[in-house]
């Protein structure tokens, strides 16, 4: 047993090309872990911001394929 799983956390998953383990606890005692199982899905974020001058700030983030 690592130090992680005695303090509650449980496996999710690992990445061998990127090299790290996954370990998750979920912490609100009133509500069930909602972590999903190995992701098969993407969520992405962006954002978009015009200023007075009407110049636009457009940011998008990257993942990793």
């Amino acid at each position: 047993m690592n130090v992680a799983s005695s303090h509650g956390f449980y496996f999710h998953h690992a990445h061998k090309t990127e090299n790290y383990v996954l370990m998750c606890l979920w912490t609100d005692e009133k509500v069930a872990d909602r972590l999903p199982a190995y992701p098969d899905h993407f969520v992405g974020t962006g954002g978009i911001m015009v200023n007075d001058k009407e110049e636009v700030l457009l940011i998008q983030e990257k993942r990793a394929t």
